[in-house]
């Protein structure tokens, strides 16, 4: 049974896209409205047209984005020509200002709370993680944990195309 419910969810994990970078998926597909007010100053966000942008969908309560958001954090500071923007999701903005604090985030996040704009993007889990051309195409996406390595092919298929 358990065997079977993994395959299923790896199946559907690839659907529409093919297997890349250690669990990823490589995809080629328009990136709908991503934008909401900042959890920390409510000023309207959204994806940075003209730069290859990683999206990465996260909660303060998620125990896998708390692993996860060192490995954010190391990517901007190698990447800096590279936008980053986080999608807090069913969360509220205190604890979501507690978590940026605590971890040193830099980047804006988009407040979520309903996953609405998640939805739109495609994350079926939190953490998700996404990333998006200079042409405002999402090319490559991981639903569940990302790692280090996972990250740099992914960026790498973001920058390669438009």
């Amino acid at each position: 049974m358990v065997l079977a419910l993994g395959t299923a969810l790896a199946s559907a994990a690839c659907r529409g896209g093919k297997p890349v970078c250690g669990g990823a998926t490589a995809v080629d597909r328009a990136l709908p409205a991503v934008a909401g007010p900042d959890v920390v100053d409510g000023h309207d966000r959204r994806v940075e047209t003209g730069k290859t942008t990683v999206i990465n969908v996260w909660g303060s309560w998620c125990g896998p984005c708390r692993i996860e958001q060192p490995i954010l954090n190391r990517a901007r500071e190698r990447h800096p020509e590279i936008g980053f923007l986080g999608l807090d999701v069913q969360d509220n903005d205190a604890a979501a200002r507690a978590f940026r604090k605590e971890f040193g985030v830099d980047y804006p996040s988009i407040s979520d709370p309903s996953r609405e704009v998640a939805s739109r993007l495609g994350a079926r889990s939190t953490p998700a993680t996404f990333v998006v051309s200079a042409g405002g195409r999402v090319k490559a996406h991981v639903q569940g944990t990302l790692g280090a390595d996972m990250l740099e092919c992914m960026i790498g298929l973001g920058t390669k195309s438009a």
